[in-house]
Formats: structure tokens, C-alpha cells, sequence
């Protein structure tokens, strides 16, 4: 008989790995709410949300994934939201239906799934309606059905033909998953339908203008939005990166598809961070294996590896419990709502205002009222404004853009100096405070 703890870690799997798909959906759906609750207000969170709202509208009908945003937009805010938690929900299911015809380990699936279902970069686009959460539910439901035997697999294009209307970026990674995918199942079938789907994509590319990346709707930092630890409102834990260099540099031979993936996701994340789901999922893929390259082997002492175990999931829980406070400063206040609803009856309907470029997509949606910033913009006019230091050199830009009115969020004006730039310059006589609450700020420009 032993004084040592008994290893827990193999009941422990071997109760995940048969009701993972309840745990996973279990752990998804709790992640997707808290954050509604802790707000006590059902919006849709990120810039990017207001933004495909605004869009859906103007797009023509052959851009299939702003239709979709285009139907859902006649629902109350309330009701897209829980149709996005839905969504992800659904997403992991159809994961796990495709990783079980897959015959993938059932241990090693039930762990992606949970680390997905905590992870930033699954979270945020279902708790928003962001082109990404179109993009992985209907590639999912199209990988569904061409994973089945006969003739029902032409009908997975109707739900990839959505997925390709999004961006070239996304188009090119689906294109490289669909022939990883048939090099993977030695199908020529398959490399005929992927080389379909690129000269498709290609074709939608060309001729109906389609964006390289749809975004990008925060300023991109590469390490903090890859690393969600590090500040960022995306990526993986650090902990989970740690896994995946472990997982990436083992047994290499036995996963090539999945390093042609990983340097496929890697390239288009150089190319754009807004592309950071697919690496995230790579990388959480290589974390599940690197997890189980530590524990699958006997370990001398059951406590250190005990010990060690728990000490890598309270850092995952650390790290997604301080992100999930975070995660609450992706949508608008109930006192910024208040002053945006202010600017929509009391100020002119063909008014043109300046703001931050992630502030635009808020006082576009809710006040109804054009911005002389976003994102999509490519010139330096925004910096410029606020870093002016002279009024002479200040209101000739107001003038080239026809800025009529100035709108400072509470969290703004936090970010700016006081002593110089834009907020000193405000107290000149050709500015005027129209309406001030809590902080924000509607400057009238005389």
C-alpha cells in the first residue's frame, strides 16, 4: 500500500472523453452568458457588431454572409444575441460530429473542445455578430456534410458558397483546410472539390470586389492579440501556448496536415491579426496534444503530476476569468446609449462627427449620424486630430472633413493627454460643450 495520492488524471479523461460534448457545450454556454449577466443589459459586444448591422443593408444580394446579418438585423439586440450563443453551441456540436467520423482520439477531442469553448478567439465572435462566428458555423455545417458518404455531399457548397463571401483571407484558409483535408483521406474526390471551391473563391474575389480581411475594428498589436494574457480581446492563454510548443515539436510525423495548417494560419495572422481565430485553433489543437505528451506517460510521483496538473488549469481558469472581466469594456455603457440617443434627437441628421474609429461603429448604429473615422480608412487624418497642437493647424482638418461635431467617449478621453493635443485645444472660443454626461463629451464645432 502507497502513501501517494492516487493519479486522477486518467478517471478523470475517461469521464471527459464520454460526455465531453456536454462539458463542452456545458462550459461554452456559461462562458457566453456570464458576461450578459455581469452587464445586466443584452447587447451585442465589439465594434465589429454595429458595424456588420450598419453595412448589411447596402451590400448587394450576392454577398451572402452581410444577408445573413442582414435578416437577423430586424430582431431586437436581445434576441441576435441569444442566436449567436446558439450558433456556438451548435458550431462545437457539428465540431464534434465531424472530429467523431473523423474516428480522432476521443480523449484528445474532448480536451480541444473545452480548451475551444473557454478560448478569446471562439468567444468573442458569437458574443458579437461578427462575419467570423457566419464564417465558422457555415463552414462547419458544409465540413458536416462532405465528411458523409454519397450524394450528398454537393450540397455542403450552399453552406461553403456563404463562407466565401466574407473575405479572400478566410476564402484561402478554407481552401487550404479543404485540401489538407483530402490529403488527409487520400479522396481525389475531395482535391476536385477543394480546387471547385478555390476557382470559386478566386471568382468571387475578382468580380464581386470582395476585401483581402474584413477590418480590422481595434488597433492590432501581433503579441497581445495572439496572447490574450498580454491585453489583447483574442487569442490563447499563455499557458496554452506553452502546451502547443510541446505538442508542436513531438512526434511530428504523425500530424503533418496539421503543420500544414499551423504555417498556413501563421502567414495569414502575419498578413492580418484579425485572422487570429485560425491560429488559435491550430494552436489549441497542438495544446491538446502537448498535454497529453506530459501526462499520458507514468510519472514516479502521482502528486508532482497531480500537483502539476492543477497548477495548468487554475492558470487556464486565471486567465480566462480576468479576460472575461475584460471582455465587458467591448460594448457601449448605458450612459454612452444615453448620450447617443442624445445626439440622434438633438443634433442635425445630416451632422458629421469625429471619434475614435472603434467609437464610429457605436455613434453610426445608435445615433444614426456619419463619421469622419473607421478602421477601413487608410490616411492619417484621425491621428493627426487628435495630436494637433496648434488650433491653426487643428481646424483646417476639421474643415477638409466637414466636422461639425466632436463625440469623446468617457474611456477616450482617458487615453488622451490633457496638457496638449485635442482636449487642450477644446477650450478654444470655436468650441462649444453642447451635452455632457458622466464623462462624455459632445463638442460643437462654431
Amino acid at each position: 500500500m502507497t502513501d501517494e495520492p492516487r493519479n486522477i488524471i486518467k478517471p478523470v479523461f475517461k469521464h471527459l472523453a464520454r460526455y465531453h460534448l456536454f462539458y463542452a457545450i456545458i462550459t461554452a454556454a456559461v462562458v457566453l452568458l456570464l458576461p450578459l449577466f455581469v452587464i445586466g443589459q443584452p447587447l451585442l459586444f465589439g465594434s465589429e457588431s454595429y458595424y456588420n448591422l450598419q453595412q448589411a443593408p447596402q451590400q448587394p444580394a450576392y454577398h451572402l454572409s452581410f444577408k445573413v446579418v442582414e435578416t437577423m438585423s430586424h430582431l431586437p439586440l436581445s434576441a441576435i444575441s441569444i442566436i449567436q450563443i446558439l450558433a456556438a453551441l451548435i458550431s462545437l456540436t457539428f465540431l464534434f460530429k465531424i472530429g467523431t467520423t473523423l474516428r480522432i482520439n476521443a480523449k484528445k477531442q474532448s480536451l480541444f473542445l473545452l480548451l475551444l469553448a473557454v478560448s478569446p478567439a471562439f468567444i468573442i465572435p458569437f458574443l458579437g455578430l461578427s462575419q467570423m462566428s457566419i464564417f465558422i458555423l457555415f463552414s462547419l455545417l458544409g465540413f458536416y456534410i462532405l465528411t458523409k458518404n454519397g450524394r450528398w455531399r454537393c450540397f455542403s457548397i450552399i453552406f461553403f458558397a456563404v463562407a466565401l463571401t466574407i473575405d479572400a483571407v478566410s476564402s484561402l484558409f478554407l481552401v487550404t483546410l479543404l485540401t489538407t483535408y483530402g490529403f488527409y483521406k487520400r479522396d481525389k474526390n475531395i482535391y476536385y472539390f477543394s480546387g471547385a471551391i478555390a476557382l470559386a473563391a478566386i471568382t468571387a474575389f475578382l468580380l464581386l470586389h470582395l476585401p483581402s480581411v474584413i477590418g480590422p475594428f481595434h488597433q492590432q498589436q501581433l503579441s497581445a492579440d495572439f496572447i490574450s494574457d498580454l491585453g489583447g480581446y483574442s487569442g490563447v492563454s499563455f499557458f496554452l501556448v506553452l502546451l502547443a510548443i510541446i505538442g508542436l515539436f513531438s512526434k511530428w510525423k504523425d500530424s503533418i496536415e496539421m503543420y500544414v495548417l499551423f504555417i498556413a494560419a501563421a502567414v495569414l495572422y502575419i498578413y492580418s491579426p484579425q485572422t487570429v481565430l485560425f491560429i488559435t485553433v491550430i494552436t489549441i489543437v497542438f495544446a491538446a496534444k502537448g498535454f497529453f505528451v506530459i501526462f499520458e506517460p507514468k510519472w514516479q510521483l502521482s502528486s508532482l503530476k497531480n500537483f502539476t496538473l492543477l497548477l495548468l488549469l487554475l492558470g487556464v481558469l486565471f486567465s480566462s476569468a480576468t479576460y472575461e472581466q475584460r471582455i465587458t469594456e467591448l460594448q457601449p455603457t448605458a450612459t454612452e446609449l444615453e448620450v447617443l440617443a442624445w445626439i440622434e434627437s438633438s443634433t442635425p441628421k445630416d451632422a458629421r462627427f469625429f471619434t475614435s474609429s472603434e467609437d464610429s461603429y457605436y455613434l453610426q448604429y445608435f445615433a444614426k449620424r456619419e463619421t469622419a473615422t473607421s478602421f477601413q480608412r487608410q490616411d492619417l487624418t484621425e491621428k493627426h486630430i487628435f495630436e494637433a497642437v496648434y488650433v491653426q493647424d487643428l481646424f483646417p482638418l476639421l474643415e477638409q472633413e466637414d466636422i461639425r461635431y466632436i463625440y469623446l467617449s468617457a474611456d477616450l478621453r482617458e487615453t488622451l493627454p490633457q496638457e496638449q493635443g485635442l482636449l487642450f485645444l477644446l477650450q478654444n472660443e470655436r468650441f462649444k460643450l453642447a451635452h455632457s454626461q458622466e464623462g462624455n463629451e459632445v463638442w460643437k464645432v462654431r
